[in-house]
């Protein structure tokens, strides 16, 4: 067993939650972070062969199983000494404008929205920005190699906790994951060759559509689908600036009809469910115990990432694109002239998503 040791910090609020509604650092959600870009870095960025995969990720991870459980392989131990912060105490971000509601809001309840209701935390504590925690890594020696190309991964693109995707929980690691001159090489545009170890995990993103979860980094004929943004001094008026961002790729894309909609819209391509836009064949399931109808809870989570990494005295923002199709139990249940487009519709919603992106941030390609 090899040992590996991290100390990570926090560059934005966690949203990490106990039963209690309470924020703790917990293993779980940094097992499953593991997990995920494992994948990736298995992936290597080809098309995944889910049989191989699974059998890989089960020997190394555990499995319970109709087969036999295989108990983990990788041990992970937590030395979290600070503390959580109150509700009362969270303050909320600057407002941001947004072309479909009548009045501002903080770009929390945007980018947050969950754990943040209006102006007020919902769950009882956070996580601030800036407390740290000592990880303990376990490993197999055969697999040290991979695992720290992993600690690479999580360290640009890592976050954890609910809404992480967004910004939140955006993980930086003071020990073990990057140099801070390999985090400015990466960062710097014209440094492609800062970026060279990410190319080999990168697939052509019209051919990452064939499948239906993140499992590469995508790239077009520019380069990298990787993007940042200038140096900001407070992460609060980055994620403003990200949300705005995120305003405008997707509301690019308008609405067509009222809130029951027959035909699939662009903007459904981008992630689903979408408040009071639902689309009618997804509505519902048949149950497969009582064969009636029930809601179902279906979803394609988001795909474009964002991260909040310490830089210079500041902080960067990053966006990656991580391309796949739409989920299949989604996907199946397209009316005959939806699946008839779907391809040319991915395609055309995610170009004018990267355009709006080479518009407002810098290529990193």
């Amino acid at each position: 067993m090899k040992r590996l040791e991290y100390t990570v910090s926090f560059a934005t609020p966690a949203f990490l939650g106990n039963a209690e509604q309470a924020s703790q650092w917990r293993t779980p959600p940094f097992k499953a972070l593991l997990r995920q870009w494992w994948r990736v870095a298995e992936t290597a960025g080809r098309r995944p062969e889910l049989r191989t995969l699974h059998a890989r990720e089960g020997g190394l991870f555990g499995r319970a199983a109709d087969e036999g459980t295989t108990a983990s392989q990788v041990r992970l131990r937590m030395d979290w000494r600070g503390g959580t912060v109150p509700k009362d105490r969270w303050k909320s971000l600057s407002p941001v404008i947004h072309p479909e509601v009548t009045h501002k809001a903080g770009a929390d309840q945007y980018l947050a929205y969950g754990p943040v209701v209006g102006s007020k935390l919902k769950r009882e504590t956070f996580i601030p920005a800036g407390e740290r925690c000592a990880l303990t890594l376990g490993v197999p020696e055969s697999e040290e190699t991979r695992f720290k190309d992993i600690a690479k991964l999580a360290h640009v693109f890592g976050s954890v906790g609910s809404r992480c995707r967004n910004g939140w929980g955006s993980l930086h690691y003071e020990k073990g994951g990057l140099s801070a001159a390999e985090i400015e090489a990466l960062l710097e545009p014209a440094n492609r060759a800062g970026r060279d170890w990410l190319r080999a995990l990168c697939r052509e993103w019209r051919q990452a559509l064939d499948t239906d979860w993140c499992h590469a980094l995508g790239k077009d004929d520019n380069g990298l689908l990787l993007w940042r943004t200038d140096t900001i001094k407070k992460w609060e008026d980055l994620l403003k600036f990200l949300a705005e961002v995120k305003i405008a790729f997707r509301t690019q894309f308008c609405f067509k009809g009222g809130d029951k909609h027959a035909v699939l819209c662009d903007r459904q391509v981008l992630a689903y469910p979408i408040t009071n836009h639902e689309l009618r064949e997804w509505e519902f399931v048949k149950d497969e115990k009582t064969a009636k109808p029930r809601k179902d809870s279906s979803r394609s989570a988001n795909q474009v990432f964002f991260k909040v990494l310490p830089s210079n005295g500041g902080y960067v923002g990053l966006v990656a694109h991580l391309p796949h199709g739409l989920p299949a139990p989604l996907k199946d249940r397209l009316s005959k002239d939806d699946q008839a487009t779907l391809d040319d519709r991915e395609k055309k919603v995610w170009r004018e998503v990267h355009a709006v992106l080479d518009k407002n941030l810098t290529r990193l390609p």
